[in-house]
């Protein structure tokens, strides 16, 4: 058992709690500001839950949430995650992630559907499908396929290491990005 101590006196019960558009579908430019690993369900595959904000637009400041699958016992929703995960990835110019932490705040162009329930159970929800890197900025117009397309059953290529660079030889932008804030 743990010690709640909660007062309900102090809270209104009859205040609404807020509620929030979809938002349409497109493309987003966007930021992971958290990811955390998770058993699945039945705990035989883990999930990748990432909290994504969006930078720019009408809906700057708006959260997206995205489950990817890194390890499950079907083939079909495995490969489909970690599809997503390399594409999220090589849109971050993160190719070999140590820690999830590492992809956190690298803006990404995030493709947005909105996911019906078949069945009517559920509220319609928006769900990312697509990570693409920042080239040119964000439209809310919907996209087409990307070009490549690994063909199945094809070893996937070893990309070669990667080295940093001293910081003395970094480029250094002092201009500030629309999306940073103050």
């Amino acid at each position: 058992m743990a010690a709640l101590n909660f007062d309900a006196n102090t809270v209104d019960p009859t205040d609404t709690l807020p509620t929030y558009e979809l938002i349409p579908a497109g493309n987003y430019l966007t930021v992971v500001e958290t990811s955390e690993l998770q058993e699945t369900k039945n705990k035989t595959g883990i999930m990748l839950n990432l909290k994504l904000n969006i930078l720019d637009g009408p809906y700057r400041d708006r959260k997206l949430f995205a489950r990817i699958n890194v390890k499950n016992d079907s083939a079909t929703a495995q490969e489909i995650g970690q599809r997503l995960l390399s594409q999220l990835c090589h849109a971050a110019g993160k190719l070999i992630v140590q820690d999830t932490e590492e992809l956190h705040l690298i803006p990404v162009v995030s493709r947005v559907t909105i996911k019906k329930d078949k069945n009517g159970q559920y509220d319609d929800r928006n769900e990312i499908r697509e990570f693409k890197p920042v080239s040119g900025g964000a439209t809310a117009a919907p996209t087409t396929r990307p070009a490549f397309q690994q063909p199945a059953g094809a070893a996937t290529p070893t990309p070669p290491p990667q080295t940093p660079k001293p910081a003395s030889s970094l480029p250094v932008n002092t201009s500030r990005p629309s999306w940073v804030k103050g």
